[in-house]
C-alpha cells in the first residue's frame, strides 16, 4: 500500500507543478488590468501551492488511525533522525493546510493542514474589494501585506499548539510501535512522526485521558470553524452587493462574477478534499473510532489539492480559459488601474 501511495504522491506533485506554473504564467502574462491588486494575492497563493506540493512529495506523508490516537508519520525518501523527520512533518501539518488551511504563504499546511486561511483572506479581500472599497487603499500595492497579519497570527498559533500538543514522546512512541511495525514495518522510536494520543490504558487497566492532545485536536476544529464562519459571512455579503450593482461596466461585472465563481469552487475542492478527511481523521479517534490505513485517503486527496486549485482558476477566469483552449484571444488592457480599483 505505501508504494501505491508514494506513486500517486509523484503523479500529483507532477500534476501540481504542471497547473500551478501554467497558472504563474497566466497570472502575470494574460490577466485584465481590472483584476488590480487581487492579482498579486492570486501571484502568493500559485508560489504557495507550488512550494506546498514540493513539500508534500519530500516529505511523503502517511496517516494512521487507531481507536484513540492518530499519526502523520514521514515517508522513506527522507533519512532522517526522529527529531528533524517530527520537524518536517509538523511543518507540512500546517501547511498543509492553507491553506489551503495558504496561511499568509503559510510555511506549511496543516491546510487541515491548517483550515486554509489563505482562502479566508481570498475572501476578505473580495469583501473590502465589493462592499467596503473606500478602505480598499489600506490593503493596495504595498499594503497588501496586512491582509496576512490576521492568518500568520493564527499560524503561529495553530503551530504552537500542534507543536505541544503533537509531539512525539516515549508513551506515544511505546503505544504505537507495534501498530506501525505490523502495518509498515518501521519503528516508532526512529520514524519522523507527530501523533494525538487521546486516551490508552495502563498495563494495570487503567484509563488514562491525555487532555493536552484533546485541547489540541479541538482547537485545530475550532479554527477550521472560525474559517469557514468568516468565509460564509464575506462570500454572502460579497455576492448580495455585486446582484445590487447597477452602475458597473459589463466586463468588470462579469470578471467580478468569474472571481467570485473561482473562489466558491475554492471553498467546495478543499472542503471535500482536505478539510473532511483531514478533520474526520483527527477527530473519530476521540470517541474511540479506528479506520486504521483507511486514513490515508486524506493523504490522497490532500496531493491533487494544489493542482485543482490551480484549475479551478484556469478553467474559471475566461481570459486564462481561452489561452489555453487557444479559442478568441481576450484582450488584455494595459491602463494601470489606480490603488482605489474596485478590484
Amino acid at each position: 500500500m505505501v508504494k501505491t501511495l508514494h506513486a500517486v504522491q509523484y503523479f500529483a506533485f507532477l500534476v501540481s507543478q504542471i497547473s500551478n506554473w501554467t497558472l504563474l504564467y497566466l497570472i502575470v502574462k494574460k490577466s485584465s488590468s481590472r483584476i488590480g491588486s487581487y492579482k498579486n494575492l492570486m501571484l502568493a497563493f500559485s508560489i504557495y501551492s507550488i512550494a506546498y506540493s514540493l513539500l508534500e512529495v519530500m516529505v511523503q506523508p502517511i496517516f494512521h488511525n487507531t481507536k484513540s490516537s492518530s499519526t502523520l508519520m514521514i515517508g522513506d525518501l527522507l533519512n532522517v533522525s526522529q527529531t528533524i523527520g517530527s520537524h518536517l512533518i509538523s511543518k507540512f501539518f500546517h501547511c498543509g493546510c492553507s491553506s489551503r488551511h495558504k496561511s499568509a504563504l503559510q510555511v506549511s499546511r496543516y491546510s487541515l493542514y491548517d483550515p486554509n486561511p489563505g482562502y479566508r483572506s481570498h475572501f476578505v479581500f473580495r469583501y473590502i474589494a465589493i462592499c467596503k472599497s473606500n478602505y480598499l487603499h489600506h490593503i493596495s500595492g504595498f499594503n497588501l501585506y496586512k491582509i496576512f497579519l490576521p492568518p500568520l497570527i493564527l499560524f503561529i498559533t495553530w503551530f504552537s499548539v500542534i507543536y505541544i500538543s503533537f509531539w512525539p514522546s516515549e508513551i506515544k512512541s511505546a503505544y504505537l510501535y507495534n501498530e506501525l511495525m505490523e502495518h509498515y514495518n518501521v519503528d516508532s522510536y526512529q520514524i519522523g512522526h507527530i501523533c494525538e494520543l487521546y486516551f490508552y490504558y495502563t498495563k494495570e487497566g487503567e484509563l488514562v485521558i491525555s487532555w493536552m492532545d484533546y485541547f489540541g485536536g479541538i482547537f485545530a476544529i475550532l479554527i477550521i470553524s472560525i474559517c469557514v464562519i468568516v468565509i460564509l459571512i464575506c462570500g454572502f455579503k460579497t455576492y448580495s452587493k455585486m446582484q445590487s450593482y447597477t452602475e458597473k461596466s459589463k466586463k468588470t461585472k462579469d470578471l467580478n462574477n468569474q472571481l467570485f465563481r473561482a473562489l466558491i469552487l475554492q471553498t467546495i475542492v478543499p472542503a471535500i478534499m482536505m478539510f473532511a478527511p483531514v478533520g474526520a481523521v483527527i477527530s473519530l479517534p476521540m470517541s474511540g473510532v479506528n479506520v486504521g490505513k483507511n486514513a490515508n485517503l486524506a493523504t490522497l486527496t490532500i496531493g491533487f489539492y494544489p493542482a485543482l486549485d490551480a484549475i479551478i482558476v484556469i478553467c474559471v477566469i475566461k481570459d486564462y480559459r481561452q489561452t489555453i483552449l487557444g479559442g478568441n484571444k481576450a484582450r488584455v488592457s494595459t491602463t494601470i488601474p489606480s490603488s482605489n480599483s474596485n478590484m
